[in-house]
């Protein structure tokens, strides 16, 4: 038996643990909540958040760039 075989399911339980202690962790309130339309969203990513949005799109652009490049190289 390999050592890889009983680390995938040790660390997929470790994340799940993880994840659930951090959920229990959460202060869910009814009030934290606002309400907000799609006018602030838009102000808010084309104002406030202006140069972040614009990095990020360039970010996920070069990487999606990326990917077909390389799935080119692998057909020729």
């Amino acid at each position: 038996m390999s050592f890889s075989k009983f680390m995938k399911p040790t660390v997929a339980i470790l994340l799940i643990l993880f994840m659930l202690f951090i959920i229990s962790q959460a202060d869910f309130e009814d009030d934290s909540v606002q309400e907000s339309g799609m006018n602030d969203l838009g102000t808010s990513l084309f104002e406030d958040n202006y140069l972040p949005f614009v990095l990020l799109s360039l970010v996920l652009f070069a990487a999606m760039m990326g990917s077909v490049f390389i799935a080119k190289e692998r057909d020729e």
